[in-house]
């Protein structure tokens, strides 16, 4: 079990492990205040290196898709959602193997997962306002929101309250992320989670 688990992080780490080598790259200050909690543990260090490349997609991708809506450039769209996919997917998946960190690297991960989120959350609003493009998008969208479903039951199993944390930063647009199939019970957390593939 242990191998598989290995393995699975290992593929799926090739192109952001390689590319924090070739490219190092710092966590975000002002989106990062704290800076990454320093340590030699092998997924503390693969979930830092997935945080850095998921602030830095979104932030690349954002101004893509920002300039590509005015055109209904979709197929640029396209791309820069897959990129963010991509990124989460792979975040999703060091979270969903992982065991419970100590409260000080838990806290830190929650306040990026939050930031990221609130992120996210802008585009999708950006999006979400085109109705045309939307339409073209919205399985990617969904796809997307289920990486964060992932890693919002990875908090709320080992009972920390990462939607407490989120609230404190900004205002959950439910609303829109109910579009993409994400419910929430502000007391609990996230409670359901569906696809409405005819939304």
């Amino acid at each position: 079990m242990l191998f598989f688990y290995q393995l699975l992080i290992l593929l799926s780490s090739v192109k952001y492990v390689l590319s924090a080598v070739t490219k190092p790259q710092t966590f975000d200050p002002i989106a990062n205040p704290t800076g990454a909690p320093s340590s030699n543990n092998g997924i503390q260090l693969d979930i830092n290196q997935s945080f850095e490349a998921s602030f830095g997609i979104v932030a690349k991708s954002s101004s893509s898709i920002e300039s590509s809506l005015s055109s209904g450039n979709v197929a640029i769209i396209v791309q820069a959602l897959n990129d963010i996919n991509q990124a989460f997917s792979h975040l999703a998946l060091l979270f969903r193997y992982s065991v419970k960190f100590d409260e000080t690297v838990l806290t830190f991960y929650a306040n990026s997962f939050a930031l990221l989120f609130f992120k996210f959350q802008s585009l999708l609003q950006i999006i979400y306002k085109s109705p045309l493009i939307y339409f073209y998008v919205k399985g990617t969208l969904a796809s997307i929101a289920i990486q964060f479903q992932i890693i919002f039951r990875y908090f709320n199993i080992i009972g920390f309250n990462v939607l407490g944390v989120a609230q404190q930063k900004g205002e959950i647009d439910s609303g829109t992320w109910a579009s993409v199939g994400i419910q929430f019970n502000f007391g609990a957390g996230i409670t359901t989670f569906k696809l409405d593939t005819s939304a």
